[in-house]
């Protein structure tokens, strides 16, 4: 029964208005001969039959059957069929079609076809490709045959032509032993195979039996789709608690082909009696240490392995198991450190050798906060025309209340000054602005603190000196060569002699969109420079460089003078050789490859053909060495490839001659 509701799951998610069908491949497993199909349809057979198509390629198609594959009316001589299946046979024949759409007697035959592949051929859901060829990779098409024409149903799996071996047993193959039963599971393959029998035997026995006795545990595909490790295909409720047992087992795939047993699988006695639970807690929480002692008491027992300590932030939550080791059962202590600023519960838990927890009762203790927040960091005075803006990088303290800013006047040794508050009310932002006076000269010293809900103070962050800005930008440098070095371009130009000079930027435009220029050097030019080499010049181009200069403030001058300078393309030394012209006067096709250029970057290749007295465009721009034109050749066809580089220029083949022939 559990295989025909298998069945009835599959059809029903095949369902569809013209029918729709699971294709399944195999290498021959009798003769060694070519490759076997066969599939299953929501309607088991169609009364007009199935076509097969196969391909090498993926786009070409070739059909293998040369007349439409149906249930045969009558069974030849001397057929294989038992009882069972044969009244299984005579029943589909009987059976009016639109009766048999809806007949419950197609998950028997779909069942029994699984098993026996004389049945699957009579009723018309099986084909051998005997002309498949070894070593070759092949993809199947199932159509559907119809008045109108062929209704495409399903592709296969792709599948490499050679000699059958048998299937793989089932991978990943996980059990979790219970008390009164154990389950099973694995990593599903609908295409590879249809069900798994499984084996097993007490430990000390000789022999593994067969527990799955209706057939093969069936892979549904709804297991196959949403699988995962705490899926369960199998449960075992025949154990007895004391015993160990062995398990085995064996894939079958769609056409009763049965894999090797896999490996032995092991559910050994496992004890499930829990320990008795620890007692007398004890929490000694020090807020100057940040630590927690917890202290208990248990009953030693024979196979009592240690402890394992457990911490929550409320009675009804999760708790997190913090000692990632068991600890031995002679310690009942633990020190939990770096314990943050709360309230939490505390746990222990008597752990025995096969694993089992008994856990005491909860204990509550509180962490108070005596700790003030950190110094603030990143701390940056950026200085603008009337206003100094302060910003540093926030707290990540959860009781943090704000901030005080601090400034004083900087001297020589900052270390002793007199820092006062700027803002009375601590600062929820991480950023202060200070608008002064633009005419005022003075430096000053700028420091941040931060403060706690409990009002513990922080240490000060460092110190950031800031001032009024300077704002008057250097002079416009002057550019008094462009020369070629190779095929890179040295600019020179005449040194500034501005005094707080920080350095040069140095752009660069093609002449044909001078408009728009790009910033050349990586990192600033040093200010006693004179000259820069811009070494990612392309050849063949021309370009118009200016220089900007920028003072220690960030002032940056206008543009220099322009000056242009063009660099030269090598001439194109490589070809384009064909190494491959053939006509295939069956399959009406042309098939040309060709070298690509060892030292040119191509963009892509076109192929000209003449049959006419004129080369033209026999394909679009490809980037592939390699051309397969369906096209039968009454005359000779002149042959020429264009190659397209990356910057424009064009690399032409000999012109060769193809017979047509």
């Amino acid at each position: 029964m559990k295989k025909i509701l298998y069945i009835l799951l599959l059809i029903s998610q095949l369902c569809s208005a013209q029918g729709e069908a699971e294709l399944f491949v195999s290498n021959d497993y009798e003769s060694g001969q070519g490759v076997r199909l066969k599939w299953v349809f929501e309607y088991l057979y169609h009364p007009e039959g199935f076509n097969i198509h196969r391909s090498s390629d993926g786009s070409n198609w070739d059909k293998m059957n040369q007349k439409p594959i149906q249930l045969a009316k009558n069974l030849p001589e001397g057929h294989s069929l038992a009882k069972e299946e044969h009244d299984l046979y005579k029943a589909v024949v009987a059976t009016p079609y639109p009766d048999m759409r809806k007949n419950i007697i197609r998950a028997f035959v779909l069942i029994k076809s699984i098993y026996d592949n004389n049945l699957a051929e009579y009723v018309g859901i099986a084909h051998h490709d005997k002309t498949a060829l070894q070593g070759t990779k092949y993809t199947y098409k199932l159509s559907l045959v119809t008045q109108e024409g062929d209704i495409e149903l399903t592709k296969s799996k792709e599948i490499l032509c050679s000699t059958f071996s048998k299937p793989l047993p089932p991978e990943d193959i996980q059990l979790n032993r219970k008390k009164k039963f154990i389950t099973f599971n694995w990593k599903p393959d609908l295409y590879r195979y249809y069900g798994v029998d499984i084996y097993k035997k007490a430990m000390g026995e000789a022999e593994f039996e067969k527990i799955t006795t209706t057939g093969p545990r069936a892979i549904q595909p709804k297991s196959a789709k949403n699988y995962s490790e705490a899926s369960i295909f199998f449960v075992d409720t025949n154990i007895v608690y004391e015993t160990g047992y062995l398990y085995k087992f064996v894939a079958v795939d769609y056409f009763n082909q049965r894999s090797e047993m896999s490996k032995e699988i092991a559910a050994p006695i496992k004890d499930f009696i829990p320990p008795q639970m620890p007692h007398s807690l004890k929490l000694r929480p020090s807020a100057l240490t940040s630590k927690v002692s917890v202290e208990w008491n248990a009953i030693d027992e024979a196979d009592l392995a240690g402890y394992y300590i457990y911490r929550g932030y409320h009675p009804d939550s999760s708790f997190v198991r913090i000692t990632e080791e068991i600890l031995p059962k002679t310690i009942k202590n633990y020190t939990d450190e770096n314990v943050t600023v709360g309230g939490y519960y505390y746990s222990v838990s008597s752990a025995d050798l096969a694993g089992n927890e008994t856990s005491s009762g909860l204990m509550f203790c509180e962490m108070r906060d005596v700790e003030p927040p950190a110094a603030p960091q990143n701390m940056v005075a950026k200085s603008e025309s009337g206003k100094i803006t302060l910003s540093w990088s926030a707290n990540t303290e959860s009781d943090l209340k704000g901030y005080f800013v601090q400034k004083s006047l900087n001297d020589k040794d900052n270390s002793d000054n007199h820092y006062i508050n700027v803002n009375h009310t601590p600062l929820i932002e991480t950023e202060y602005v200070e608008k002064l006076a633009i005419n005022i000269k003075n430096k000053f010293v700028y420091r941040v603190v931060a403060v706690d809900t409990n009002f513990n103070r922080s240490k000060p962050s460092v110190n950031s000196l800031a001032q009024m800005p300077d704002v008057v930008a250097p002079k416009a440098p002057v550019i008094k060569n462009v020369a070629l070095e190779s095929a890179n371009a040295r600019v020179e130009w005449l040194k500034n002699v501005d005094t707080d000079l920080g350095g040069y930027n140095l752009f660069r435009s093609l002449v044909k969109d001078s408009l728009f220029y790009e910033l050349v050097n990586v990192s600033p030019i040093k200010p006693e420079s004179e000259s820069y080499l811009d070494r990612r010049t392309e050849k063949g181009n021309s370009y118009v460089y200016v220089l900007e200069a920028f003072d220690q403030t960030g002032n940056k001058s206008k543009y220099s003078n322009s000056f242009k300078i063009k660099v030269p393309k090598d001439k194109l030394k490589d070809s384009i050789v064909i190494t491959k012209s053939v006509y295939n006067s069956k399959k009406k096709q042309v098939v040309i490859q060709w070298n690509s250029p060892k030292y040119i970057k191509m963009k892509g290749y076109v192929v000209y053909g003449n049959d006419s007295g004129t080369l033209k465009p026999l394909t679009g721009l490809s980037e592939y060495t390699e051309m397969k034109l369906k096209k039968e050749l009454t005359l000779p066809l002149e042959i020429e490839i264009r190659g397209y580089t990356e910057t424009g220029d064009i690399i032409k083949s000999e012109t060769i001659l193809i017979n047509n022939e």
